[in-house]
């Protein structure tokens, strides 16, 4: 499926750059969630950035920005292109909805918590894709699961931890202790990445 063109109603386009397409993936207990909501707050003012929610069949817990959908409602949207990108894991379906696709035309680049599986998937949809790994030590994971009411498969989903190597990620982030510390790692990164082709635009202009 190829990515929506800009231009859509309701979306400026940005004709210096497309956005970029950071996705975010992590062991089950890394803490992806909670990190992403403290990205959300410090970067509540940039525009050039967006936060995607996914689709999921199950209701979000409170720790999640999820949008609720039935497996039949999931099934229909996938079979006539709703998703940019889809994806099974834990019983459970999960999408990213095509519209993000015209954002990233126009310039505006998305964070996403996705699966590795979709990595390759995300990486020949959209060149400029970037990949973060959250994680923590399987000490971590564990205790942090065994506190989750849904998660008692612990062990199950702890040996579901693949190497690193297997997606390539652009950047880890070890998410130990102080998660302001995690917060801010990846906030400086996003910046970097989102706001190095205006950078390149602007140096352009200028020559």
């Amino acid at each position: 499926m190829a990515p929506p063109r800009c231009g859509a109603p309701g979306r400026p386009a940005n004709v210096s750059s497309e956005g970029a397409l950071i996705l975010v993936v992590g062991p089950s207990g890394a803490g992806k969630d909670s990190i992403l909501r403290g990205l959300r707050s410090a970067f509540a003012n940039d525009r050039a950035v967006r936060f995607a929610r996914r689709f999921i069949t199950r209701l979000p817990d409170g720790n999640e920005d999820n949008l609720a959908i039935t497996p039949t409602q999931f099934s229909a949207a996938r079979e006539i292109g709703g998703f940019l990108l889809a994806w099974d894991a834990h019983g459970l379906s999960y999408g990213l909805p095509a519209s993000i696709g015209i954002d990233l035309a126009c310039g505006v680049s998305i964070v996403a918590n996705v699966s590795r599986n979709v990595v390759d998937a995300a990486r020949r949809l959209w060149p400029k894709t970037y990949v973060v790994l959250v994680t923590a030590s399987p000490e971590t994971l564990q205790e942090r699961l065994a506190h989750r009411g849904r998660d008692g498969d612990a062990q199950l989903r702890l040996a579901r931890v693949v190497p690193t190597d297997a997606f390539s990620p652009d950047i880890i982030v070890h998410n130990e202790g102080d998660i302001g510390s995690a917060i801010l790692r990846l906030s400086e990164f996003l910046r970097s990445v989102v706001h190095a082709s205006e950078q390149r635009t602007a140096h352009h202009a200028a020559v």
